[in-house]
């Protein structure tokens, strides 16, 4: 925009460098009032604009009271921002010089203690003002894109505060790493992120460039959060030097400006947007309640009973038609007199497709309490049902986590078989038969978070697994793909997995794949005689039946009866 050529009253404001702080309607610009103070320009400050503006009902920007819609274009101005060296480039305000200022002066004036904080790149222009503000704190590095944002691998609730600086714009799904970034702050935790409203493609090789950002569009994607600042920054002025200048910034155009352009935002061409916010008490609490009434629902009519493994477990209402056949567990003794065969105490194994959770508690009292068992179920019920689990048995040697293991880290789809045929649930979309001959199919889908199982081990440093057990129903080779440099590695001593016609025919897989891919690591295949308790090699198609294989690195060679 030409100087001169904006409306009166936005010019004259503009002329005091460093003023403006301007955003698109009433939510977006929710600083605190006695840190900004505010005031509501006419909707006519912009003529021939119409939009759907957020505006607070009780006309502040305060966090009381709802929003209603109106039409109309409202502007806000802060009071002076500090006018020091700070943010700029070479003496020249850049596009983050505004918004940094800005950032700045919120967290000064923060009136909360910060010890956890995550941050989501390791960027050195926020996290000084952080460590200024908060000399105390902890920053941990979830550095995207080598670190999945959208499958964070912290717990929830466990930082005061989140942060990310231009990342937003590079995560090809940023609505789930805004959920996940909420989920891992703790109640009253605080957000700071930053992206891009305007900006050339930028980013390549190292991460692609997908979207840009309004304020709006940031309060939905944080969306139930209690905004504290949101607003933009730009001007035309300074999106047309972008584009016609190149002062050293190749490709990504002219990007310093005097503070003519630099100081002031016309609210008609953003450039850089951000949000700050507050993670509500009251939210947490929803989902604490949430979570408390469907494990209460789920454990509606259950009954504690003792498998013949001597394994306590829940029976739900939904299973009494099979009761006998989860008493009398005979299925599991080959598996369970294979792994006794092989596991000392002290060792570690891994559960992939944990169930409910009775496999783990026979592993756990295989290693021992020095041992380590790792139970990964990612199906929500059946992982309510694990953890009851382990409750029942006084297991204090294994750790459950809610994750699906595959060949690639991020989200998929798990598609759910209702009860009693829950341990169905797969990645894949089989057509079961019952015992009694029916076809029995899923019911629902539920988002689920996979990860590899090599990213796992790495992150939860485990260097070795004595003993490794996939029941993904179809899905072993994408799980073990994603086990790969583990297995070249010989980091697995011994696989137990399983081959099954329907569920394979549900997935793309085939049996050979999975041999292939275990012959190809140096993995010999064996099945293991029950009453011999002997593992013997597998001759010509192992393929051809239902049943559990166990596969064993050739170095070192085990013998032909191990």
């Amino acid at each position: 925009m030409p100087r001169g050529s904006e409306p009166e009253n936005l010019r004259r404001e503009s002329r005091v460098a460093g003023q403006l702080l301007v955003s698109r309607g009433g939510s977006l610009l929710a600083s605190a009032e006695e840190l900004m103070g505010t005031v509501k320009y006419p909707a006519q400050a912009t003529p021939g604009r119409s939009s759907v503006s957020r505006v607070p009902e009780n006309g502040t920007h305060g966090l009381k009271g709802g929003f209603k819609q109106r039409v109309g274009v409202s502007l806000y101005r802060a009071k002076i921002l500090p006018m020091t060296e700070d943010f700029l480039d070479q003496g020249r305000w850049t596009p983050q010089t505004f918004m940094m200022r800005a950032i700045q002066k919120w967290i000064g004036a923060a009136a909360v203690e910060v010890e956890e904080a995550l941050s989501i790149d390791k960027n050195p222009t926020m996290e000084p003002l952080i460590r200024e503000k908060w000399p105390q704190v902890r920053i941990h590095e979830g550095v995207y894109p080598e670190q999945d944002a959208m499958a964070l691998r912290h717990p929830d609730s466990t930082f005061d505060l989140v942060f990310s600086h231009q990342v937003l714009e590079h995560i090809p799904r940023p609505w789930l790493a805004a959920q996940e970034m909420i989920r891992v702050l703790k109640p009253g935790g605080i957000g700071i992120h930053t992206t891009c409203a305007f900006n050339p493609r930028h980013g390549q090789p190292h991460f692609q460039d997908y979207y840009r950002f309004h304020p709006e569009g940031l309060v939905e994607v944080f969306s139930g959060m209690e905004v504290a600042e949101c607003a933009e920054w730009g001007n035309r002025e300074a999106i047309r030097h972008n584009v016609s200048v190149d002062d050293g910034h190749g490709m990504l155009g002219g990007r310093r400006f005097g503070k003519d352009i630099g100081s002031w935002s016309d609210g008609l061409y953003p450039w850089v947007s951000w949000i700050i916010f507050h993670k509500p008490v009251s939210l947490a609490q929803q989902e604490d309640q949430s979570s408390a009434n469907a494990g209460a629902s789920m454990f509606e009519q259950a009954t504690v009973e003792r498998d013949s493994h001597n394994t306590l477990f829940l029976l739900k209402k939904s299973e009494w038609s099979i009761r006998e056949r989860l008493l009398n567990r005979s299925c599991d003794d080959q598996v369970f007199s294979a792994f006794a065969r092989i596991l000392r105490p002290g060792q570690t194994v891994v559960d992939v497709g944990a169930h409910v959770g009775r496999y783990s508690v026979h592993f756990s009292r295989l290693v021992g309490p020095e041992g380590k068992v790792w139970a990964l179920e990612p199906v929500p019920d059946n992982y309510w049902m694990l953890e009851a689990t382990l409750a029942l048995n006084r297991v204090e040697n294994v750790t459950a986590k809610q994750v699906a293991v595959s060949s690639t880290d991020g989200m998929a789809e798990i598609n759910v078989f209702d009860d009693p045929f829950s341990s169905w649930s797969s990645l894949g979309s089989p057509t079961m038969l019952s015992p009694d001959g029916r076809e029995i199919r899923p019911k629902k889908q539920v988002a689920v978070i996979t990860q590899t199982l090599e990213r796992f081990c790495r992150e939860h440093s485990i260097g070795y697994i004595h003993g490794l057990k996939i029941d993904v129903e179809g899905f072993e080779q994408a799980a073990l793909t994603g086990a790969l440099p583990l297995l070249k590695d010989h980091s697995v001593g011994m696989i137990c997995f399983e081959v099954s016609e329907l569920p394979l025919a549900g997935t793309g897989f085939s049996p050979d794949m999975i041999r292939e891919l275990l012959k190809a690591c140096g993995y010999n295949i064996y099945t293991f005689d029950l009453s011999e308790e002997k593992f013997r090699p597998v001759e010509g198609d192992y393929a051809c039946f239902h049943g559990n294989f166990y596969a064993f690195a050739t170095t070192p060679e085990p013998s032909k009866e191990i």
